[in-house]
């Protein structure tokens, strides 16, 4: 179906809303879009109509929702079909972060009059447009409430742009929880020292020779004597101790000779071989030395990656506070303050990252028991410790979906979420079935 035909249709009537649960999308976004007819009404204002249906009053200073509204007539066509699917006539329901209040008119249409809904929203000037929207559409169940929610009454700052007036954030909130101090690394294995002996113990003396056999010895002789032992071969006994003692002293040099050649073979040895300990040795403490820097690294890495959540929140909220950015003191209450918001069947929350100070401000609420359903915002940059907010949240007996642009609502593992990038902000689907009776 064209444009025109849409634009044809326009001028007669409202869009039917319970179309969006059974056109095509596309035809839908289409006849809305012809719907749209914005006029600007000075002063930063105009009013356009949005899901065909609804007349709302826009800050044309913002460049977020405001310019969607405008130009298209609607916001988050996915986000819009999930409600309509679950919001019936009756329920009370809360719109927590309400912006502009797109989401909050949707909510009073489909509640009808025997229903109930409470918008909160603190932002001042977002505020005084969703106001304007309930009063022209004449949403009498609807309540606005101009405050944030927390976990303690009080009252906070406000900061925003007036570009981006619901990405504010507020100024004095419990800081994001600093991480852990960083435990001191551990000490850095030192190498391993081996002593060596710098001398060697003396050497053992040579073993001794066996003495010479005493051999009978003669007295000189004279005369024919003397010849007859001459031509036998005999020496005179100094002759012989004189042979035997330069013998004893011959072996004596030769046996030392051995063990200094001996002594510096063991030597040789002993070094070589404390040198191939050391070698080992080493080896072995450069292997712990890594195995500890490795394990050093992973520890730091960890504390990092620990405190790495409340650091990205902190480098956002600065940003999301340029120069000029306009503050504003808003008051801040519990929700389970509320008696009427204590039988809420459907929550919408969307506060930029203080969502776990509203959960904290609601347990009165959460301690009834009831059958409910959540649709939250879920950036986890924003959040300093986001798999504690999740746990928090099943603790209570909620289970994990989300809203995919694609395929409607559908069940969603913590891993993929944390698998995907960081930055996104996913619309979950949070479900709990009622206590048995």
């Amino acid at each position: 179906m064209s444009d025109d035909r849409h634009l044809d249709q326009a001028i007669g009537g409202f869009f039917d809303i319970w179309q969006l649960l059974s056109a095509p999308r596309a035809d839908n976004e289409s006849a809305i879009r012809a719907r749209a007819r914005p006029v600007y009404l000075g002063g930063h204002s105009a009013i356009a109509r949005v899901l065909g249906r609804y007349r709302m009053f826009v800050d044309t200073r913002d460049l977020s929702i405001s310019v969607h509204l405008l130009t298209e007539g609607y916001w988050e066509m996915w986000v819009t079909e999930a409600m309509l699917a679950v919001i019936k006539p009756g329920m009370t329901v809360l719109d927590i972060g309400a912006n502009l209040g797109y989401f909050t008119l949707l909510m009073a249409d489909l509640v009808g009059p025997d229903g109930r809904v409470l918008a909160f929203e603190p932002n001042p000037e977002m505020a005084g447009c969703l106001r304007q929207s309930l009063a022209v559409n004449g949403f009498g169940n609807a309540r606005l409430h101009e405050l944030a929610l927390g976990e303690a009454p009080g009252r906070l700052m406000l900061a925003f742009d007036t570009g981006m007036p619901g990405g504010g954030h507020l100024d004095g909130a419990p800081p994001p929880a600093a991480p852990a101090p960083a435990a001191p690394p551990p000490p850095a294995p030192q190498p391993a020292t081996m002593a060596f002996a710098t001398s060697l113990p003396p050497p053992l003396p040579p073993e001794p020779l066996p003495p010479p056999a005493e051999l009978p010895l003669l007295a000189p002789a004279s005369g024919w004597l003397a010849g007859l032992a001459a031509r036998l071969g005999f020496a005179p006994r100094a002759e012989i101790e004189a042979a035997r003692a330069a013998a004893a002293a011959a072996i004596a040099r030769s046996n030392a000779d051995a063990a200094t050649l001996a002594e510096r073979r063991i030597h040789l040895a002993v070094t070589e071989a404390a040198l191939a300990a050391e070698a080992a040795t080493g080896a072995r403490i450069a292997a712990a030395e890594a195995a500890a820097a490795a394990r050093a690294a992973a520890d730091a890495a960890a504390r990092s990656y620990d405190g790495l959540d409340a650091a990205i929140a902190a480098r956002i909220a600065a940003a999301a506070t340029p120069e000029g950015a306009l503050r504003r003191e808003v008051a801040v209450r519990r929700l389970d303050s509320f008696a009427d918001a204590l039988d809420a069947d459907v929550i919408k929350m969307d506060v930029e990252g203080f969502e776990p100070a509203v959960w904290r401000g609601m347990d009165a609420l959460l301690a009834r028991g009831r059958a409910l359903i959540i649709f939250m915002e879920f950036t986890i940059v924003r959040l300093a410790d986001p798999h504690g907010f999740l746990d928090f949240i099943a603790g209570h007996g909620f289970s994990l979906g989300l809203v995919s642009p694609q395929d409607g609502v559908i069940p969603v593992t913590r891993e993929a979420l944390f698998a995907a990038p960081h930055d996104i902000d996913h619309m979950l689907v949070l479900r709990r079935e009622g206590a048995p009776t």
